[in-house]
């Protein structure tokens, strides 16, 4: 796909190195060795351009000291800091009243959400010390060290509202289906990096494919977000490293058509037990809202607090959905920061996302490796799915099912399992030219 398009090099013996060379994944070596190949395609660039010619002759020895003289991508850094001091300042006015009324303190849910942030960022900051070829190591018993908790999870989890998907462990409550989104972006590149030779059989991307989708039959029964957003970046992650797009056009279609057809599938899936009755109730609802009044309140309230923000909004602090809306701080905060920052303040938010996707994309196609390229992907795909479907939802334009907006929704798990892919991305972004 994408990897197939090459920076021009200006240095005609540097191209003529580059285009002549492919790499392999060492396991034994945990690096990277280069060997002559006339057939160079679909590989992200072996090193950053801005490597001389002499350096070349070195590039298989040389890429840790690459990346120590590069550095992290400081650009991405600093639009992360921005985005998450913005998500903390919307985070106060959306849970302030809720925090009052339930804790006796406006500012509960925010100090724990600060918490939250900073051990993210100290996490994120750790994670990009370090090769993110660890991660190659070990990506498969992650994979089912995830899958095992969220089993679990199924068995002892805590119940909220309808549904199980916490777990408490030595005093510590965590969301597993959260650890399953990062661990099957990192088991699927896993999986493509070792039988990169095959790419071209549809065999190996089925493989592959399925390894993604596995996790989603434990999660999709209690958290219905979470394994569509898995389900999709399984599909996203096959996509990007298949060479047939007819199968993925089909996917789409098919996809669109279940949207149109949502209401007759969701009775007939429910009739055989594959969802739940609050899940079946969620979909009817956005297809029906007249005759599930008390199950579209939610997102009548968010619509009533987007279509009155107008273009400048009410003012920060000035939302009046925020006293009524339930989950004000979590799936439907960019609808409270459409109420009081209006239409210019939703578009500078996408607008930022924008510039934090494409930070990480270019990270990912010039990245040294094809593993760290897949894994950058596969982490812009993550993020901007669960933008894309949180702001769906707050206009409802899909059912109402719980996804919250990165790095603004409260909450710890998301959180911190957001940074921890963040310092993966910055890890790979070292020897990537800024």
């Amino acid at each position: 796909m994408f990897f197939n398009k090459k920076k021009n090099k200006t240095n005609t013996n540097e191209n003529n190195a580059q285009n002549n060379m492919q790499y392999n994944f060492d396991t034994n070596q945990n690096n990277f060795d280069f060997i002559n190949n006339q057939n160079f395609i679909n590989m992200p660039a072996p090193v950053d351009s801005s490597i001389n010619t002499d350096a070349n002759q070195e590039r298989g020895d040389n890429i840790a000291e690459v990346r120590k003289n590069q550095g992290i991508d400081y650009n991405l850094v600093m639009l992360i800091i921005f985005i998450t001091i913005f998500g903390l300042v919307i985070l106060y006015s959306a849970s302030s009243y809720y925090s009052l009324s339930e804790y006796n303190n406006t500012g509960y849910l925010f100090e724990r959400q600060l918490g939250f942030m900073g051990v993210g960022i100290i996490i994120m900051f750790i994670v990009s010390l370090f090769s993110y070829k660890i991660v190659y190591r070990f990506g498969y018993i992650f994979y089912i060290v995830s899958i095992g908790f969220v089993v679990a999870t199924l068995i002892i989890g805590s119940a909220f509202r309808g549904s199980t998907r916490w777990i408490d462990i030595f005093g510590i409550t965590f969301q597993p289906s959260e650890l399953t989104k990062i661990a099957v972006i990192v088991a699927m590149a896993t999986y493509f990096t070792k039988n990169y030779s095959k790419l071209d059989d549809h065999k190996t991307i089925m493989k592959g494919l399925t390894i993604g989708l596995f996790p989603a039959i434990f999660i999709v029964s209690n958290n219905l977000s979470t394994g569509i957003i898995v389900i999709l970046l399984a599909f996203s992650i096959a996509f990007i490293v298949s060479k047939r797009y007819l199968p993925f056009v089909l996917l789409v279609l098919v996809a669109g058509l279940v949207y149109v057809f949502a209401e007759p599938l969701t009775r007939a899936v429910s009739e055989i037990g594959l969802i739940k009755n609050y899940q079946v109730e969620r979909i009817l609802a956005w297809k029906n809202p007249s005759e599930y009044v008390d199950k579209t309140y939610q997102t009548m309230q968010s619509l009533y607090a987007i279509g009155s923000g107008g273009f400048l909004g009410k003012g920060l602090g000035s939302s009046i959905q925020k006293y009524v809306m339930p989950e004000a701080q979590n799936d439907m905060i960019f609808a409270i920061l459409v109420e009081e920052m209006g239409l210019f303040g939703a578009i500078s938010l996408i607008i930022i996302f924008l510039f934090i996707f494409y930070r990480i994309f270019k990270i990912s196609i010039n990245a040294t490796e094809f593993f760290g390229s897949i894994v950058a992907y596969g982490i812009l795909a993550h993020i901007a799915l669960q933008v894309f479907l949180n702001i769906a939802v707050c206009m409802n334009l899909i059912p109402n099912t719980g996804i919250t907006l990165p790095f603004i929704s409260y909450g710890g798990s998301s959180s911190i399992v957001l940074f921890l892919e963040m310092g993966l991305v910055l890890s790979i972004s070292r020897g990537v030219e800024k």
